[in-house]
């Protein structure tokens, strides 16, 4: 977008989205810009649209206040609100991707290793930005899932993503850590990509889950997708496993409020050797069986009572059985 220097945006400038839609009321441009500080106060502005702009939504100018401005078309005017701030932050209108980096950030996540793969990618490129965690692409999935897992051992909050059939190269470690648990917590993104926008097949990383007996967790929006990177470090810590996060492509590369919140670090869980726990030879994972049994059992009894999992009843005119 194109602004003038007539726009007068002032010193104080906060960031704001806003939506230019068409006659019929449907969004086809979405565009982060700034407004003057008096935005903040509930300062309502108009965004008045080029012939320009309307055709190519390249261009655009404010007028303050709907009552100051000249009348415009439906197709031309578009109302924009400044963020509202909640508890020192402002909602954020975020990529299902960076609301999952949001949520590792503010969960104490210290090591991010992973293998660049859409529609996983923005996941570690936006914890990246992030100086407190340490970022890295992996020369695969397999050694990305394996050096967060030496982390998390070494008793400090890790996280790996990659895409689903990256999850494929990643099987090998996968299964065998969930055999061996964590000490910090482990969280493991995975982003599936249904139509194949951006892979050579289709997968359901659900499978992958079932057969290496971990819990996975399925946001369906931002806002979910932050919440639950953050209770999975929980979950993982509470249950000793890695926690799956699957994404798919609509959910990763769509956009919705999030209100994020401050960063809280843990203190670093100690290491301490334990070859029976962590070296899975033949005599050490027999014994583990029975423990990631037990486990599946408290996940499911923890499954039945969870938040995040509930009904919307919908419309009761039509019934499936």
């Amino acid at each position: 977008m194109g602004f003038g220097k007539s726009d007068n945006i002032g010193a104080f400038q906060i960031p704001l989205f806003y939506v230019i839609r068409n006659s019929v009321g449907i969004p086809y441009y979405i565009k982060r810009h700034c407004v003057p500080e008096s935005a903040v106060r509930g300062e309502e502005y108009i965004a008045v649209l080029s012939a320009r702009a309307r055709k190519c939504a390249s261009g655009a100018h404010f007028i303050k206040r709907a009552k100051q401005g000249g009348k415009s078309s439906p197709r031309q005017r578009t109302r924009i609100f400044a963020p509202q701030k909640q508890g020192g932050f402002m909602k954020e209108l975020m990529l299902g991707n960076k609301a999952v980096a949001r949520g590792l950030y503010e969960a104490g996540c210290m090591v991010v290793s992973s293998y660049p793969g859409t529609p996983s990618t923005e996941i570690t490129e936006e914890t990246a930005k992030y100086d407190e965690v340490y970022c890295e692409w992996a020369p695969n999935e397999k050694v990305a899932l394996e050096a967060a897992h030496g982390a998390t051992v070494g008793g400090r909050r890790s996280a790996c993503a990659m895409k689903h059939v990256g999850l494929n190269v990643a099987a090998d470690p996968l299964f065998t850590i969930s055999y061996q648990g964590v000490n910090a917590g482990l969280v493991i993104c995975v982003a599936d990509d249904p139509g194949m926008h951006s892979s050579q097949n289709e997968q359901d990383s659900r499978h992958h889950a079932i057969a290496s007996k971990i819990p996975m967790l399925e946001p369906s929006d931002s806002t979910e997708a932050y919440e639950f990177a953050k209770k999975a470090f929980e979950l993982s810590e509470e249950f000793d496993t890695p926690v799956i996060i699957k994404m798919c492509t609509r959910v990763a590369h769509s956009q919705s409020i999030v209100e994020p919140g401050e960063r809280v670090v843990p203190e670093t869980i100690p290491y301490e050797k334990n070859i029976a726990k962590y070296v899975m030879m033949p005599g050490n994972a027999i014994r583990r069986h029975p423990v990631v049994e037990e486990r599946t059992r408290k996940l499911i009894e923890y499954g039945n009572h969870c938040d995040f999992n509930r009904v919307e009843m919908g419309d009761t005119k039509l019934g499936i059985i």
